[in-house]
């Protein structure tokens, strides 16, 4: 992880923050800018969060909706 804080006075977001993580064989990477140190942990937070949920349950077959269309593999009526 990395933060920094920008030194111009007149930045708008002067803190700026960057996360990696690697599970296996993935590589989960979030940025992130605003305005309070706080605010940019919390950002940071919630994208990792999500980031890393929608990694782990990429390969659930459970989440599919719908079979893929016939030109792709999927079943031929």
């Amino acid at each position: 992880m990395r933060v920094r804080r920008a030194s111009a006075h007149h930045v708008e977001l002067p803190w700026t923050g960057r996360a990696d993580i690697r599970g296996g064989s993935d590589l989960v990477v979030v940025h992130a800018c605003e305005a309070s140190a706080r605010e940019l942990a919390d950002r940071l937070h919630d994208r990792l969060r999500s980031a890393t949920e929608r990694v782990t349950h990429r390969s659930d077959t459970t989440r599919r909706t719908a079979a893929p269309p016939p030109w792709r593999g999927g079943p031929r009526k």
